[in-house]
């Protein structure tokens, strides 16, 4: 097997599974763009197998410490191992990450499930060569039309199908009536101590979907490919988050859907709605603004900038008999007037799209975070709430706490954190891979004037 040799000191030897460019040695046997290599150090030992592109930064990103190919029965045990990851922390099967990259040991594989309708992403050149592959494992662990019985995982002893202990007579759509409808609320019962979960198919999967748009790929020297890779996607798909029923659309939303990294931080936020005014900046589908006027706010305001989005939000509004005024408009924009016209706002969420997907922008990345927290400094009432999120792996909980400290001094404010905000669960954090931690916030309350 052709490989690499890796310098002594790389980042590699300390935990992580990226090999830089400059973090190598010695090429040998020629391997071809998306191979699977080996990796050895100087003294020749193996330290792993990996996926291989020279056009990429990363030029290796390890999958295992042993030889190891890329195969069906590959795909299957580590999308397995997942599922029974998420099962293991009661997380709802139907509506969540199912596999989560460098983080399931899949690197540049990204699997988002909505009901019966998974989202793929696959980011990187060799998964994206192995979409075939993938499918089929998919297919063959979450079960689908065609597919006569569940395949046992050898390496755990799982059948790797759909919810830990659920019967098909306890699924989800199925006790509600719903057959398109996806609860957040869900999650799997507790498993006994020292028992291996069996996991029953609770529905099968109905449609995979590739949504490869993310700038990403471009690293990788890959083209975006969206489209139908099995199966059909359902004219309307509706799930439920924080007691919303919301209307998703798996072609064109942002990210593969719905922001699924959010969704325990909905009723979180919405616990503190009730009496307050309330703004929601970079609304997308409406979900926290939504939120809000359920758990009681007088008044809700949503703004986006994205046309489509906003009418999303509007239609999600109308679903729930909700009352909520969505502005189409810059952020920037309506925040800069606001504050002119002298406005005030009891609660404002800030939840914008990354500012920077490279290390190299986080200068101006840091301009735009600390513009839209001087100025809803300067909007927020006494005993405000400011609730501040970012999800760019370049900011880091260091940095953007600093960024917020340095707008509270130049909007002459003082505030308490009353707590800190991290990706869900089915996000999952590798220490020794810090790229996996991308998600922060902050939830603050503004302090009387001194």
């Amino acid at each position: 097997m052709p490989g690499l040799v890796v310098k002594p000191r790389a980042r590699i030897f300390h935990g992580h599974d990226w090999v830089f460019r400059g973090e190598v040695l010695k090429v040998f046997g020629q391997p071809n763009d998306g191979d699977v290599i080996s990796l050895k150090d100087g003294r020749d030992h193996l330290i792993g197998s990996a996926i291989y592109n020279s056009r990429s930064q990363i030029v290796a990103r390890r999958f295992s410490r042993r030889k190891q190919g890329l195969d069906l029965d590959f795909f299957e045990r580590r999308i397995a191992q997942a599922i029974e990851y998420r099962a293991r922390r009661k997380l709802n099967p139907r509506l969540c990450r199912v596999v989560w990259s460098e983080s399931d040991g899949l690197p540049g594989v990204i699997v988002d499930r909505y009901g019966d309708h998974l989202v793929l992403q696959t980011p990187t050149l060799a998964m994206d060569q192995r979409k075939d592959l993938i499918v089929s494992a998919l297919r063959n662990v979450l079960g689908g039309p065609g597919i006569s019985s569940p395949r046992r995982d050898r390496s755990t002893g799982v059948s790797p199908v759909g919810t830990a202990g659920v019967s098909p007579a306890q699924d989800p759509s199925e006790s509600s009536g719903l057959a398109n409808t996806v609860s957040a609320a869900g999650g799997t019962p507790a498993i006994p101590t020292g028992k291996m979960p069996v996991l029953r198919p609770s529905s099968p999967i109905r449609s995979i979907f590739e949504r490869n748009d993310a700038i990403v790929r471009r690293a990788e020297g890959l083209e975006p490919s969206n489209g139908i890779l099995w199966g059909e996607l359902p004219n309307e798909l509706e799930i439920e988050v924080a007691g919303l029923k919301l209307e998703i659309d798996l072609l064109h939303a942002q990210k593969t859907g719905f922001y699924l990294d959010q969704l325990p931080n909905y009723e979180l936020i919405a616990a503190h709605a009730r009496g307050r005014r309330v703004l929601d900046c970079f609304t997308s589908q409406g979900a926290f603004a939504l939120a809000c006027a359920r758990g009681g706010a007088t008044e809700v305001i949503g703004v986006e900038v994205g046309g489509e989005s906003i009418r999303a939000a509007e239609q999600n509004a109308a679903r729930n008999q909700l009352s909520v005024c969505f502005i189409e408009r810059d952020v920037f924009q309506f925040l800069r007037a606001a504050e002119k016209s002298g406005e005030r706002f009891d609660l404002i969420i800030l939840d914008p799209p990354s500012f920077t997907k490279t290390k190299s922008g986080l200068r101006d990345a840091l301009r735009g975070y600390k513009e839209l927290h001087l100025r809803a400094f300067n909007l927020l009432a006494p005993g405000g709430l400011l609730a501040t999120f970012s999800c760019s792996h370049h900011v880091s909980a260091e940095i953007f706490e600093k960024m917020i400290a340095d707008a509270l001094v130049d909007a002459r404010r003082s505030a308490r954190r009353l707590r800190r905000f991290e990706q869900a669960l089915d996000h999952p954090i590798l220490p020794t891979i810090p790229e996996t931690e991308y998600f922060r916030g902050v939830l603050l309350e503004m302090m009387p004037g001194r």
